[in-house]
């Protein structure tokens, strides 16, 4: 498709509503010249992108030709010449507009991706950072990418980690090749410590070597991480000294924990168990199986489960995700073995002092 205009002021207009992918124009043109209608669709970053291919058939001095350049042409055509050559050059200008745009608009998806990152990611050469995204600027506590931009990378870690940093840098320059992700330490720009994960990769910034980088802030998973070791820790040394069994199963019967002071009892030891299946370990316990098919089915209950000759109070609640899937079996075991024989003993004792007092009554009578 082609549109044409007879001077330069409607080609203007014209290229932004038309969107052209080349301008072919004559440097000799009423009210804008082909000169100015380059120099105004350059300016202009709607238009800017777009090759101009300018032909003068008044004009054919180099210096002509140069001041077409300066003015932002693309390509430069003088009069006479022939139709090949005209196309040869169409098809070049067009293809590496073709080129540009789709690498601009890949260009821009990137900047994008890297702007909205929630991870903070820097480019550093010679240890200073020369660009940080908004993240970034977040992650250690500025007011602007400006209060970064020249910093050293060192001034925002930990003194503890500036070895490893170095370390690392100098891998990625000598090999150019990317790091594995590691956790260190950093230190936002009022003092205060964070935990974050960090990787590397080599990285071309201004025609020179430098290094991209991407952290991410772990402070709070590891401190939720460090609170959630803790209660397993306390929680292991009250079900260690309390005369219970807190086991766990996978959605298939296996057992992924198996532990307390009640596995004595069994002989067992704790962990013992684990990556063994219940139906298989409990085989000659059939209600074992059958209380733990019901809990996978989604029930909760308490149930008592004799195992050999002893006699286990035991509470099933089916483990599920947030979307209520089942994904196994929790469970906590009481020995009760001593309260039924004690139970059993006494309805014996009962049964004997009623038959007694039955016999005495027919006497006394």
């Amino acid at each position: 498709e082609i549109a044409t205009a007879p001077d330069g002021s409607e080609a203007i207009e014209l290229a932004l509503t038309f969107q052209p992918d080349i301008v072919i124009s004559d440097v000799v043109m009423p009210h804008v010249n082909g000169l100015e209608l380059c120099r105004r669709l350059k300016e202009d970053a709607r238009t800017a992108y777009v090759p101009v291919l300018l032909i003068s058939g008044l004009a054919t001095s180099d210096d002509a030709n140069i001041e077409g350049l300066h003015a932002g042409a693309d390509d430069y055509l003088d009069l006479p010449f022939r139709n090949e050559e005209l196309l040869v050059k169409v098809a070049r200008l067009v293809e590496r507009h073709r080129i540009g745009k789709a690498l601009k608009e890949s260009e821009e998806r990137y900047r994008r991706l890297v702007e909205l990152s929630p991870d903070a990611i820097v480019v550093h050469r010679e240890n200073k950072f020369t660009y940080v995204n908004p993240s970034a600027v977040q992650l250690w506590g500025a007011s602007s990418a400006e209060e970064l931009i020249g910093k050293s990378i060192l001034d925002v870690v930990h003194p503890d980690y500036h070895d490893h940093v170095r370390e690392r840098v100098d891998y990625i320059n000598q090999f150019q090749k990317a790091t594995e992700l590691a956790e260190q330490k950093c230190l936002r720009l009022d003092g205060s410590e964070l935990d974050i994960e960090v990787t590397g990769l080599p990285f071309t910034s201004e025609g020179q070597s430098a290094v991209l980088a991407v952290f991410r802030d772990v402070t709070e998973k590891k401190q939720a991480r460090e609170a959630l070791r803790k209660a397993e820790k306390r929680l292991r040394t009250v079900v260690a000294s309390a005369s219970l069994i807190l086991f766990a199963t996978d959605r298939h019967g296996v057992f992924t924990l198996c532990e307390g002071e009640g596995l004595k009892t069994l002989s067992l030891q704790p962990g013992e168990l684990v990556g063994q299946s219940a139906f298989e370990v409990y085989a000659d316990s059939p209600q074992v199986g059958e209380n733990i098919h019901r809990a996978l089915r989604g029930d909760a209950f308490t149930a008592s489960v004799s195992v050999r000759d002893l006699v286990f109070d035991v509470r099933y609640s089916p483990l599920t995700d947030e979307n209520e899937n089942v994904l196994g079996v929790i469970g906590v075991a009481t020995d009760i073995t001593e309260n039924r024989r004690a139970e059993i003993s006494i309805r014996e004792s009962e049964e004997r002092y009623r038959e007694l007092f039955e016999n005495a009554n027919d006497i006394i009578y």
